[in-house]
C-alpha cells in the first residue's frame, strides 16, 4: 500500500528517504522498507527510468515483481504504466541475479526490528552479503542490540 495510506495523524512515522537533488528541484521520496528504497536505487542506475517510473514499479508488490524479473516475464512487467515491452526486457537483463529483497518478501525469518535490521546493514557494508547474513542471525536472541548482532555473526563466521 501507500505509505501516505498507512499515515495516521499524530502518529510517528519511520522512513527511508531518498533524495533527489537537480538544478532546478530537490525531490524527496520516502519508503516505509529500506528494501523499497534499495530496489528504487537499483531502478534508477537503469537508464531511461526516472523516480517517477521507479515510484510506479516500486509500488507493486515487489516479490511478486522479482520473481518476474527473475523468471523474464516480460509480460507481468510490462503491466506497470509507461513500462513498454523493451523497457521490461531492459530491466530484466539489468536486475536479473540483482534483486536480494527478501527482507521485503515476507519469507525471510529475521524479525523486522531495528536493531536486525541495522545490523545486517552494518555487516553489508563491511562485504558480507544479506544471504550469509540472515540464516546466522535468525538463530540469535531476538533481544540483543546492534552490536550484539554484529559480533554474534563475527564470532560464529571466525
Amino acid at each position: 500500500g501507500s505509505l501516505l495510506a498507512e499515515c495516521k495523524k499524530g502518529e510517528k512515522l519511520n522512513v527511508s528517504i531518498f533524495t533527489q537533488v537537480r538544478e532546478q528541484e530537490i525531490s524527496l521520496y520516502g519508503f516505509s522498507e529500506k528494501s523499497e528504497k534499495q530496489f528504487f536505487e537499483k531502478l534508477l542506475n537503469i537508464s531511461g527510468i526516472g523516480p517517477k517510473m521507479a515510484v510506479q514499479i516500486v509500488s507493486q508488490p515487489i516479490d511478486q515483481f522479482q520473481t518476474a524479473v527473475e523468471s523474464g516475464d516480460v509480460a507481468f512487467i510490462s503491466q506497470t504504466p509507461s513500462v513498454g515491452k523493451k523497457m521490461a526486457q531492459k530491466i530484466i537483463v539489468e536486475l536479473k541475479g540483482k534483486l536480494d529483497l527478501s527482507e521485503s518478501s515476507g519469507t525471510s525469518r529475521i524479525p523486522k526490528n531495528t536493531s536486525f535490521n541495522e545490523a545486517i546493514d552494518a555487516l553489508e557494508s563491511l562485504g558480507y552479503k544479506r544471504h550469509q547474513v540472515e540464516p546466522v542471525l535468525a538463530e540469535a536472541d531476538k533481544s540483543l542490540s546492534t552490536e550484539e548482532l554484529i559480533k554474534y555473526f563475527l564470532s560464529a563466521n571466525a
